[in-house]
């Protein structure tokens, strides 16, 4: 199962009430066999399904949750070194580095952005 093509049983074009398949063919599965699959998916691990399903708009809760796992995990990680040079600010400074890191996770080649300072003029 490619997770791509899992995103379009969160945002249907069409509406099929029904939950039995348009193909007659017995193997092609079912939105509830997605959903359950990504149940699963998501039971083993939280940290990166979420952080898939936040990255495409599809859960607001889990852009925060992604974020404070993040922070968790960078402060389990950095070095003494920074702790000392943090002081008492370490969470902030952990919180920060977090929310970078996702959003540099969630750019890709196609996001354009315009710089904050110059707007895009230099």
């Amino acid at each position: 199962m490619e997770l791509d093509k899992a995103l379009k049983h969160f945002n249907p074009k069409s509406m099929m009430i029904t939950d039995s398949p348009r193909a007659t063919s017995s193997d092609s599965l079912t939105g509830t066999d997605m959903m359950g699959a990504l149940g699963m998916t998501e039971a083993e691990e939280p940290f990166g399904m979420g952080a898939f399903l936040s990255k495409h708009g599809i859960s607001q809760d889990d852009k925060t949750l992604t974020v404070r796992r993040l922070a968790a995990y960078a402060m389990q990680q950095a070095p003494k070194h920074v702790g000392k040079a943090a002081g008492n600010r370490l969470a902030q400074c952990m919180v920060i580095l977090a929310k970078m890191a996702y959003k540099e996770y969630c750019h890709s080649a196609a996001s354009t952005t315009a710089c904050p300072h110059c707007e895009g003029k230099g």
